[in-house]
């Protein structure tokens, strides 16, 4: 989802790009479901990390584990 907007990975990367375009110093809060794979959440994080900036990419921590 990008903007609570569903979106399919294939256009991750450019539906990110064009909620970011004309912001300086953009960033992104990578939220990733409990069910995606690791190779999901890298996979998305290398998508977003490959716009040009790039923008800055936050992974918030997730509560109610074992931390928290």
């Amino acid at each position: 989802m990008v903007d609570g907007a569903p979106v399919p990975f294939a256009g991750l990367a450019d539906a990110v790009s064009g909620r970011l375009s004309g912001r300086r110093d953009a960033a992104v809060v990578l939220v990733v479901s409990p069910e995606a794979t690791y190779e999901s959440m890298v996979a998305a994080y290398a998508a977003i990390a490959a716009l040009p900036g790039p923008p800055r990419i936050a992974l918030p921590r997730r509560s109610g584990g074992r931390d928290g």
